[in-house]
């Protein structure tokens, strides 16, 4: 009796530590695919890829982070290339997780569209997708962002890293983190006074711009909820007289932010949307 009892403890533990391993390589391939949300690092997210891969403390690495934003600052409502470069010899397999965000969390702009070896999730952090995780000695990764409305100020772009030792469990990789943060450009550019934009929702749920300015031509209309998410855009718009209006997508109720840009002017009008 003893004996069957020792038998089947031991069978225990090792079903046990075999469910583990199970468990381990689940999560492991699955983080091939993507990221899970919220592990940048960031002050608001406050969790990182150590949070699922065992081990060393991430460490801090800079360089990382690339952008084709000039060094006077961003223009709010102008798409740049942000540019993740991983470089470790040796290393086959890569991860990341990228996302603009100011320090309570808030995503700040918005990201472009997937591509072959990138992904976002819940609209707010950009990641490899498993395709996108393979390399020799070497990753990178470009992304689009659109920048978020005037006023906003800094935007940090906060990443987490994994170099992976490919052996498809979340033991033994190594973590990295870095911040990268963009001011806003505001010398130089005339900004429109709120006054000079009229914006509503019409009953015939058409947009309806007005500008003061009447020879308004190629703008750039952006309307973003108030997380600064783009919800609809249209590129080289004419005002004929100083209107415009374009039928809106469907969309939940709210409060939403129009902005116009046209040149180096820029203004903005918020709208409720029943």
């Amino acid at each position: 009796m003893k004996k069957a009892l020792l038998f089947g403890s031991a069978l225990a533990v090792i079903l046990l530590g075999m469910s583990f391993e199970s468990i381990e390589r689940v999560e492991a391939v699955y983080n091939r695919t993507a990221a899970p949300a919220g592990h940048t690092g960031s002050p608001g997210d406050g969790k990182i890829c150590t949070a699922c891969h065992l081990g060393a403390a991430a460490a801090v690495k800079t360089g990382i982070i690339t952008t084709d934003i000039p060094a006077q600052g961003y223009i709010p409502g102008n798409t740049y290339t942000i540019t993740v470069t991983l470089n470790n010899p040796g290393t086959t397999r890569f991860g990341f997780q990228l996302s603009p965000q100011n320090p309570a969390g808030t995503m700040l702009g918005t990201w472009g569209p997937s591509t072959a070896e990138t992904q976002v999730i819940n609209g707010k952090y950009a990641t490899h997708k498993l395709v996108g995780t393979n390399g020799t000695d070497s990753k990178v990764w470009t992304l689009q962002w659109t920048a978020p409305v005037a006023g906003t100020g800094d935007v940090t772009f906060y990443g987490a890293f994994n170099i992976s030792n490919a052996d498809n469990t979340t033991t033994g990789d190594v973590i990295w983190k870095t911040s990268h943060t963009v001011p806003e450009q505001t010398s130089g550019l005339e900004i429109a006074s709120i006054l000079e934009i009229d914006a509503f929702v019409d009953g015939s749920n058409h947009l309806q711009v007005r500008l003061e300015d009447t020879e308004t031509s190629g703008a750039t209309i952006r309307l973003v909820d108030m997380n600064g998410k783009q919800v609809a855009n249209w590129s080289d718009v004419g005002l004929i007289d100083g209107s415009w209006n374009a039928e809106l997508p469907q969309m939940s109720a709210g409060i939403y932010l129009v902005q116009v840009q046209a040149g180096n002017k820029v203004g903005s009008r918020k709208i409720a949307v029943f």
